[in-house]
Order: C-alpha cells, then structure tokens, then sequence
C-alpha cells in the first residue's frame, strides 16, 4: 500500500496513524536540574513532581461554590454544609468534597479586571492580557519546559477536553499540550498495520528519514524540525506500554463510576492514570459554568460531576501516595455577580472569585482571604490570576519571576509580577 502513496501522503498519514491525530504537539523538556536548589529556595520541602490542573470554564459562581453566604439575600436558594474541618462551609452541592476539607485550601480572595471569556480565560493560563504581537506560553509549557518531562514515552503536557488557545506560545512546538478530546476515545491507531512487522515498519521509517534528510539541512526552520520529532515521538508512543495509561478500559467498572460515568468524571480518572504515569501536567476543561440564565438549575447539574470527580480524584491520590507529590488546582477565569438577573442566573463578575488547592506540598483545611457578606468584594488578602499561577510555579520548585526573552526580543516572566500565596504551604 504505501508504495502507491506519494510521499507527501506517504508522510501525512504516518504521522496521522501514529496516534490517530493530525498534529502530535509535545516534545522532550530541559531536565529538572539542581533539585537540591528547588528544596532549599522551599524551606526545606521537598516540590511537587505532578499538577492537575482543573478548569472550570466559563466563570464559576463563587458564592454558589466555594464561598457560600448563608442568609445573604445574593446566596439564594442554596444552603451551605459543614465540612470535615469546623469553622469552614461550603455549597450543598459539594457536599463529598466538604468531607475532604482537610486536605483543601480554599482561596476566596481572586479578583480581576477581566469581565470577558477570551481575555481572562488567556490571562488564567498565561499570567498576561492576549497581545496582538505574542503569543505567551502557558503554565504547562512552562512547566515542562523548566522542570522536564518524568516519563520519556509519553507527552509532559496533556490537555483533555479543552482547547488549543493556551498552548506553548513564542517557546514552540516542543512545549505544546498534546490534546485529548475525550478521555474515553483513548489513542487511536497504535497498532502496526496486518502484516507489517517491526523492522518493515523500522525499514520504512528509515527511509523517510532518509528522504527527509537533504531537505531538513536546506530548510534548518523550527516547523520542519517539529515535524520530524512529532514523527519520533509518535513512534516513541507506539512502541511504549506505558500509552495504556490513556485506555480507561482497564479501570474496573467500580473505579469508573466512583469518579463518574461523564465526560468532566473520565477526564479526572484519565489525569490520576496520566500522573500516576509520569506525566508532568494535566489540565482538565469543565465547560459550562457561564450561568446568566437559570444559575441555580444549572450550578446544580455542574456541581455533582465535580463534587463526585474531585472527591474520588483527591481520595485516590492520598491513598497510592501520590497526593503529596500531586497538586491539584480548581481555578476559573472570573466569577458570578451576587445581584440574580431577570432570567435567575448570575452575570460576569470579575471582582471576587474563587479557587481551591489540595496535595503538592499545600497545607489542607484552611481558607485564605475573604469577601464581604455578600461575595461582592474583597476584604481581605487580595489575590490575582498571576498570583495562583506564582503558587503552583512555587509548589513545583520554580521561580515564579524567571525571565526569559522572546524570538522578538522582549522579555516576559513565568508568573508577569504574580507572588506564591505562601501561606497554603505553612
């Protein structure tokens, strides 16, 4: 068959029948060198190897969530629950993470400038407002590019369920998420066509490379690099056991249904096999939080896929160990307007949000800062964007005001002017 494809075919679909994709974006990251530096900088503790970092997208309702306001006129019909640590409340609707409190810290202090999706969804990743002139690398290149992958075989930044618009940036291909559209589908296309063995496919791998090799040395440009190594990588996949991680199939029933039969539920299970793997970062995109109509309804419906995911997820962690070692992140881009609208749903709110850490060093069963009694402002401690990125650069041992420069010239920090929230870790 493939003596009858030209080569352009010939290239295009075996790097499309790798990994059952069009484009494969990762590559190998620097080695995270000097781990004795990265404890010391820590007082001493030891930094996270892991982030899973949990998305909800569309500006989750704080008030609604992770800082209820029982009685407030702005907290509606919706009650608050004590959680495993006394003093500390959280919805109804998250009434199994509310068990796990001890091993949370909720930060109830965001606040932002950005009222609108595009922007503050790019600000949460990248730490800067978009700009018609860069693209700025996200957390997750960011991280794998300065800390390195653990697992050679398989991509150090993964990206399920969510979008290509905060990827690598001006650092390139080579720190680019590898995206995972469902968690269920797995990897497509890993075996080797009927017929073709090892060395056939070693023999027509060669020959590629062969054919190639005159054109990469007249054309020294990074995309036709890239290519190459997406072609390496893709076959560094097939030949690896450790590509079972993304078959949720040998999960037992039980464990699927723990951590719920949905797309956001999958996602999780997927991320706690990834890290579990080797794999450096894992975001999960939940979609759907942009309440204007109908919020209480639809706060509900949103919850209980996070609040069974999140609880299973921090639970499975602790249990193998590897919560110590693992950071999880709930974050948003912005949060709800205490004030209902006319159609009973909440509108943008940048002022005052939310987010929550568990595992990689954080100290659970507290609170950091505070809004007013109606989750309308900030009174205490205010946090940015910038400033829970600088965290999770923080728990991973990396210094969160590490400049580089780009292509152009212009240098850019990994956090802009964002601090650690120290206090999680004490």
């Amino acid at each position: 068959m493939a003596s009858r494809l030209d080569r352009r075919c010939f290239l295009n679909r075996m790097a499309r029948s790798c990994l059952g994709v069009a484009t494969l974006p990762f590559m190998s990251g620097a080695s995270w060198a000097n781990v004795e530096r990265q404890i010391a900088a820590n007082g001493g503790r030891k930094p996270a190897k892991h982030v899973i970092f949990l998305f909800m997208m569309g500006g989750q309702s704080h008030i609604d969530t992770w800082d209820p306001k029982p009685g407030a006129e702005s907290q509606g019909p919706l009650e608050a629950v004590r959680t495993s640590v006394a003093g500390i409340q959280l919805s109804s609707h998250l009434g199994r993470v509310a068990k796990h409190m001890d091993e949370l810290a909720i930060v109830r202090s965001l606040t932002s400038k950005e009222g609108s999706h595009p922007r503050g969804q790019y600000q949460l990743h990248t730490n800067y407002p978009p700009l018609g002139t860069v693209k700025h690398p996200s957390m997750g290149a960011w991280i794998l590019k300065e800390a390195g992958r653990l697992n050679a075989s398989l991509p150090g930044n993964v990206t399920i369920g969510g979008r290509a618009a905060y990827g690598a940036g001006f650092f390139g291909s080579a720190q680019e998420p590898f995206m995972v559209n469902r968690a269920d589908q797995g990897l497509s296309n890993l075996e080797r066509p009927a017929g073709v063995t090892r060395e056939r496919q070693d023999a027509r791998l060669k020959l590629m490379d062969d054919l190639d090799s005159d054109f990469r040395t007249r054309f020294p440009d990074e995309s036709v690099a890239a290519y190459t190594r997406y072609y390496a990588e893709a076959v560094k996949m097939m030949y690896s056991d450790d590509v079972r991680a993304f078959d949720l199939d040998r999960e037992p029933d039980t464990m699927r249904q723990r951590y719920g039969d949905d797309p956001f539920g999958r996602g999780l299970l997927l991320a706690r096999r990834l890290v579990q793997s080797g794999v450096r970062f894992v975001e999960v995109a939940y979609n759907g939080w942009d309440t204007h109509q109908d919020n209480f309804e639809r706060v509900e419906e949103l919850s209980d896929p996070l609040d069974r995911g999140l609880s299973a997820l921090i639970q499975d962690l602790k249990s193998t160990g590897l919560l110590d070692e693992t950071l999880i992140v709930v974050a948003t881009e912005f949060g709800r307007t205490p004030r209902i609208n006319g159609q009973g749903g909440r509108d943008h709110y940048p002022r005052a949000f939310s987010a929550a850490f568990a595992g990689g060093g954080i100290r659970g069963g507290q609170v950091f800062g505070k809004t007013d009694s109606a989750g309308a402002r900030v009174v205490d401690s205010p946090v940015t964007l910038a400033d829970v990125n600088a965290t999770i650069a923080h728990a991973m041992g990396l210094d969160p005001q590490l400049e580089v420069r780009s292509p152009a010239g212009r240098p850019f920090k990994m956090c802009a002017d964002g601090e650690p929230i120290r206090a999680l870790f004490s």
